[in-house]
């Protein structure tokens, strides 16, 4: 049997075929515009966070440091209008083998985060610290580009030696607005560094 349609019916299948066009076409301009938006606020879609190697040396001997403490943390970072808003998320601490090597691991994929990379901080009593930055500026960062050595994705960090005068004067290491037991490591590296200290004259 042969199949109909009147008037009314084709005009009502081109309304609905017009509609389901027109949300097409809105459903892929959203698809291309709406990561460009996340991005414009600091929210990634994908993302992911992996294992972060690196190897502490003695800068004039290049023999390795055991024992540096390497603490990683991440931070959360909201952009707005009035800059950039940082808010603490976790971390994660090590020390150096007796090859100097160490490994932070990251904190892994994820999916609609605000999540920043590694910000890195190496102490070894006795020696130069890394205070307080991200990963990526030992690769670009003025005072580190040229020092930092790369094997690879392993980071290479020299570390000078110090003498008491330098170490008296250190700035503090302990990061702030962050728990005492996520940086533990850290606090007994820094305890050790100041008993030394009282000890000299």
């Amino acid at each position: 049997m042969k199949t109909t349609y009147t008037k009314e019916t084709r005009s009502k299948a081109k309304v609905v075929c017009r509609l389901f066009d027109s949300r097409y076409r809105l459903a892929i301009l959203v698809l291309i515009i709406l990561p460009f938006l996340l991005a414009s606020c600091g929210l990634k879609p994908l993302y992911y966070d992996g294992i972060y190697h690196g190897r502490v040396i003695d800068s004039k001997s290049n023999e390795p440091i055991e024992g540096a403490v390497v603490l990683g943390v991440w931070y959360k970072e909201f952009w707005t209008a009035g800059g950039t808003i940082r808010e603490f998320y976790d971390t994660r601490e090590t020390v150096t083998d007796e090859n100097g090597e160490f490994k932070v691991w990251g904190m892994g994929p994820r999916v609609m985060t605000f999540l920043e990379g590694m910000y890195v901080v190496v102490l070894k009593v006795g020696y130069e610290n890394v205070g307080l930055r991200s990963w990526e500026s030992l690769k670009n960062s003025i005072y580190y580009r040229d020092r930092v050595k790369w094997d690879g994705g392993k980071a290479v960090i020299p570390l000078d030696k110090w003498n008491i005068e330098q170490r008296r004067k250190r700035f503090s290491v302990r990061v702030g607005a962050i728990p005492d037991e996520k940086q533990r490591l850290l606090l007994d590296e820094i305890s050790k560094e100041k008993a030394e200290i009282k000890k000299q004259p």
